[in-house]
């Protein structure tokens, strides 16, 4: 009777577990659409703003110019245009999007607990820890936007005024220059944006997973890649580790801890296929930084509950 009740109880926790994670499967792909209409409400909000400052920017380097009249371009012209440029694609591009990616960020963190949650059964609870979390995420957010000059236009623009330097051209002559070149240096960024959106929609969405698995008393997860003709190397070597939440939660902390870009990219290191290949076979030997994905620009893969059998 015993060794009968023993059988039948095992069952019926499988068959728990199995429900789960159906139902696991089935809020992921419902979420989808919550997913793709949040990344969709990012990516155009920092298109859109973007698209703005480049105008201005653009308009206020050439009013500039255009006001020299006929004097020669100096190396304190070049300052001046590196200083419109640092404020109109620095702190102005942020403070357009700030609201939308605090609100967003929150609303992407809360997105990850559901899914969480949800399938076993527990309503949302946003508490004060998520918000403080969600906060933290939108500032390390804006980091990146405020900061794509500095880190990938800066240098091109100065190269560009350089050769304004001695130049026989007439100041009317360098204001076209610039304005015709000034496209080609920015349009770069739509691209960039679009890609930083979605990287950082996914990042969050599976740091808000791991305030979820607090929430649920969750102890372990899986790393789920999509296997397919376009799935990295990283995503194929982590499809499948299973992880202690202890582990998500220690890495979850320590990015939240980081104020520095750099040390936020250190701590979550782009690994290249040479890296991969001789990353330890001992999955419990991986380092932090893999804890969790995004693993890489657009990365498909994905972090879920995972139930002992």
């Amino acid at each position: 009777m015993n060794t009968y009740q023993t059988h039948l109880d095992e069952l019926r926790i499988k068959q728990m577990i199995a429900d789960v994670e159906n139902m696991q499967l089935i809020v992921l792909l419902k979420d989808d659409k919550a997913y793709n209409k949040l990344l969709n409400k990012l990516r155009d909000a920092i298109a859109t703003a973007y698209d703005e400052v480049t105008r201005a920017a653009l308009k206020e380097c050439v009013e500039y110019l255009v006001n020299k009249g006929s004097a020669s371009f100096l190396p304190g012209d070049a300052t001046a245009i590196d200083e419109i440029l640092q404020k109109k694609l620095g702190k102005d591009f942020e403070s357009v999007v700030t609201d939308d990616i605090n609100k967003l960020t929150q609303d992407i963190l809360k997105l990850g607990k559901v899914e969480v949650l949800k399938p076993i059964g527990m309503k949302l609870s946003f508490d004060v820890k998520d918000v403080e979390a969600s906060k933290i995420l939108a500032e390390q957010n804006l980091f990146w936007v405020g900061g794509h000059y500095n880190e990938n236009l800066k240098k091109k623009f100065d190269e560009l005024t350089a050769g304004y330097f001695d130049s026989d051209k007439t100041i009317e002559q360098i204001a076209d220059d610039f304005e015709k070149n000034f496209g080609k240096l920015t349009e770069q960024g739509q691209q960039y944006f679009y890609d930083l959106a979605e990287h950082q929609t996914n990042t969050v969405r599976e740091l808000g997973k791991v305030n979820g698995f607090e929430q649920a008393g969750v102890r372990y997860y899986e790393i789920r890649a999509i296997i397919d003709d376009r799935t990295s190397e990283i995503c194929q070597r982590m499809n499948g580790t299973i992880f202690p939440v202890e582990r998500a939660v220690e890495y979850r902390d320590n990015i939240l801890s980081l104020k520095d870009p750099e040390a936020i990219k250190e701590a979550s290191p782009w690994l290249s296929p040479e890296e991969v290949n001789v990353l330890p076979s001992d999955d419990g030997e991986l380092p932090p930084g893999l804890s969790l994905p995004p693993y890489h620009f657009r990365c498909r893969t994905i972090c879920v509950a995972y139930f002992e059998q």
